[in-house]
């Protein structure tokens, strides 16, 4: 899903994964610009994650770096990405791994790993390596910009970390999102009832 935010900001939200969990992550153009950030803690706020992470592949002089994982065009998975994530982060040894996945291409980023920049690359390969998929292209680390956007749902039981960052109607905002939380857990319990 892409959108346009405002003038200066190009957003597409992306299903990502962090630390064996699914999460939200965006796509800008723009990290500086405040309508990211609204986005990031509204998505966050209505589906109750963690963390959505805010990045920006194209930043020219980003101060993180991170590397691009190539399948053939339309190949990519929610069951070949998480065997791909299993993989990586078991040559790369850390709990702060996280990845975005578009149709044909994983995102890691380098974000608080620790690990060097060309370590992360060549764990990556190695993971590649690992799966017997022809195509698979680890490309060398590229400059990024990146942010979470969190919450601790320990400490802040009702968002209150997201619904700051909602901008000056936050209170409104919240509330509409906190109806469109709602009417995600009913549609979330039809469907457990059903698979059950």
């Amino acid at each position: 899903m892409k959108a346009r935010i405002s003038r200066r900001c190009w957003l597409a939200a992306l299903a990502a994964a962090f630390a064996a969990a699914i999460a939200g992550a965006i796509a800008s153009g723009s990290l500086a610009a405040a309508e990211a950030h609204r986005l990031a803690a509204a998505l966050g706020y209505v589906f109750r994650q963690y963390a959505v992470l805010l990045y920006d592949l194209d930043p020219g002089n980003g101060d993180l770096r991170y590397v691009a994982v190539r399948f053939p065009r339309g190949t990519v998975t929610p069951a070949l990405a998480e065997r791909f994530f299993a993989r990586a982060r078991a040559q790369l040894k850390s709990d702060k791994l996280g990845f975005s996945a578009t149709a044909s291409r994983l995102v890691f980023i380098n974000l608080g790993t620790g690990i060097p920049d060309e370590a992360f690359a060549e764990g990556l390969g190695r993971a590649a390596a690992d799966l017997p998929r022809a195509g698979i292209k680890v490309e060398p680390p590229k400059p990024a910009r990146a942010v979470l956007i969190e919450n601790d749902w320990e400490k802040a039981k009702e968002g209150e970390e997201y619904a700051r960052l909602l901008g000056p109607n936050g209170e409104r905002i919240a509330a509409a999102l906190a109806e469109l939380r709602r009417r995600h857990d009913g549609r979330v319990r039809r469907w457990v009832q059903l698979l059950r």
